[in-house]
């Protein structure tokens, strides 16, 4: 089963590191960057990860690669 944070995008600490990482990846959603590489957010990087096994099955074949360019 794919991922939904399957990249190593890097890890921010701070706001500068974040903003950095967002204009350097900005091809993917600003709010998938920011959830992607805070340091702060691993909880809730594994539970979304935990909900999408569940989803994973009705799901298009399509969604890990559009959840990164439309997160909301």
């Amino acid at each position: 089963m794919p991922k939904l944070f399957d990249e190593n995008l890097g890890t921010a600490s701070n706001s500068t590191e974040l903003s950095r990482l967002k204009k350097k990846f900005s091809y993917y959603d600003p709010s998938y960057v920011a959830l992607s590489t805070m340091i702060t957010r691993s909880d809730f990087r594994k539970w979304m990860e935990d909900a999408w096994q569940q989803y994973e099955p009705y799901a298009d074949t399509n969604f890990p690669n559009e959840f990164k360019r439309q997160f909301a």
